[in-house]
């Protein structure tokens, strides 16, 4: 099962980094366009492991300003969402993020090297083996 949930990240991803009027829109995002016209990127994020994942967030590379993605909804363990971030954020925090996993035990999984383009991304997978595809993901 899939869930899909729409995020706009904010202005300028100050300090606090709230998301900026909670859900946007609803938008339909091409899973292959480098540079969507709706200025949306849409990411799914896949859980592999065994437990639910708790708290998701990003950080621009050299920056230490996680933004939450997820409130309070949890990615069950052999789920996945798809979210839909800003563009012209990611972009103009130069595409290349840190990804930080909390998983129900309170382990974490942190994906920092190489720094993740986010601009170009469309499927993270976390798990025994965890990766980060530029094509849309299968299904």
């Amino acid at each position: 099962m899939t869930m899909k949930r729409h995020l706009a990240l904010g202005g300028l991803f100050a300090a606090a980094a709230a998301i900026v009027g909670g859900f946007a829109a609803p938008a339909i995002a091409d899973w292959d366009n480098p540079q969507p016209e709706n200025d949306t990127v849409r990411i799914r994020f896949q859980n592999d492991y065994s437990r639910s994942i708790y708290s998701l967030a990003i950080s621009p590379r050299r920056l230490d300003d996680w933004q939450d993605l997820l409130g309070s909804d949890i990615v069950k363990s052999r789920d996945s969402i798809d979210l839909e971030l800003n563009y012209t954020e990611l972009r103009n925090r130069g595409c290349e993020y840190r990804i930080r996993a909390v998983y129900s035990d309170g382990s974490t999984a942190l994906l920092e090297d190489p720094p993740y383009n986010l601009c170009r991304i469309r499927h993270v997978k976390f798990g025994a083996r965890p990766s980060a595809n530029p094509y849309r993901p299968e299904g």
